[in-house]
């Protein structure tokens, strides 16, 4: 997936897209062939749908289970700006194939530098300090679109692909260190 990123791009600036889209077609039947010759273990016990409904409602009677749930659902809710920004890149800044995938590769690097920084340095902080502060400074770093949006970055002397790079690698690792002791506590809920 990461290696993907960067490479698609490269792919159809040199290639075409009709080599790209059947790479993309041949790694899906291959994975598809791997998933069908692969030995399956037989389910011993079938659960009917009143046990599988006993379950959920008794998971979501905890507390800790129900406001988790609830913040990912209200955090996954929240509009992003990618399908926006990727029109706005084409469009208005004329990024082609090869930019494009480039952004995308360090977007994905930024989201492992958030990881890190976080598994490094973030962790022994306290969850609700740590979410607070985290998801107010990456939502204002966030607003670093409207400076590319309005060009002030080129009054600044910035070339646009630098700083949408500079800023890709930025909002993503702080969106991703923010979302992370959620996914924690998520993964030490289950």
């Amino acid at each position: 997936g990461r290696a993907a990123s960067g490479t698609g791009g490269v792919l159809v600036a040199e290639g075409s897209p009709g080599l790209v889209f059947g790479l993309m077609a041949l790694l899906t039947f291959v994975t598809s062939m791997v998933v069908v010759i692969m030995p399956d273990r037989a389910v011993r016990e079938t659960l009917g749908l009143g046990h599988l409904v006993a379950e959920v409602k008794t998971s979501f009677g905890e507390r800790k289970v129900y406001r988790t749930a609830c913040f990912v659902l209200l955090f996954a809710a929240v509009p992003h700006m990618g399908g926006v920004m990727f029109v706005f890149y084409r469009r208005e800044l004329g990024f082609g194939a090869m930019e494009l995938g480039v952004l995308d590769l360090v977007q994905n690097v930024g989201s492992i530098l958030g990881i890190v920084v976080y598994k490094v340095w973030c962790r022994q902080v306290p969850i609700r300090r740590f979410v607070a502060v985290s998801t107010l400074v990456a939502s204002v770093a966030s607003l670093s679109n409207i400076v590319l949006i309005t060009h002030a970055n080129r009054r600044l002397g910035i070339p646009d692909f630098v700083f949408a790079v500079v800023d890709g690698v930025f909002i993503e690792a702080l969106g991703r260190l923010a979302m992370m002791p959620i996914l924690v506590w998520m993964a030490e809920v289950a």
